[in-house]
């Protein structure tokens, strides 16, 4: 049996590059399309943001990065609802009265130092302006799997902090 590459063979070859270039057209065209969409979405948030605030209650709330604890206040204030947004129309589009007030969300802040010198790894969190601490040497924190040794660590954690603002 001879090995060339036949009339047919090619022709299929042929109508399987074109398929696939097709395909590759209505891909390319696809993500050029959720782009826009994207980009047109994205500079709405920013409007909407712009105008209500970035902290409004509809936008997805944002991260902020605290360089030190001073920094730090003891709680955030945002605004909410009294009831579902979604029942804010009723009647054929006529408003329906809704309450908004604003609470204070308590922030929780966590930072991990290294001390190469002692060769200990120090946690701390500080929750509603309560502090809580974790030490650990290196050795230790090097001798169970990362996932088991942080559930350990937060768990231990959790609990004086919750120890501590159950006194209050």
């Amino acid at each position: 049996m001879s090995k060339r590459f036949g009339r047919n063979q090619r022709r299929k070859m042929r109508s399987q590059v074109d398929r696939l270039n097709a395909d590759l057209s209505s891909a390319q065209r696809s993500i050029r399309e959720l782009k826009a969409l994207g980009a047109r979405n994205q500079n709405i948030v920013e409007e909407t943001a712009h105008v209500l605030g970035r902290h409004f209650i509809t936008l997805d709330p944002s991260q902020e990065e605290v360089f030190a604890l001073d920094q730090l206040a003891h709680g955030w204030r945002v605004g909410m609802s009294s009831r579902n947004i979604e029942s804010f129309y009723v009647d054929g589009g006529a408003p329906s009265p809704l309450k908004i007030c604003e609470i204070l969300l308590p922030i929780l802040h966590g930072s991990v130092q290294v001390d190469d010198l002692r060769q200990r790894v120090h946690v701390r969190f500080t929750y509603s302006g309560r502090n809580v601490g974790y030490g650990i040497s290196l050795k230790s924190l090097m001798l169970l799997p990362p996932r088991i040794m942080a559930e350990r660590i937060g768990r231990e954690m959790a609990l004086y902090l919750k120890k501590d603002l159950e006194a209050l």
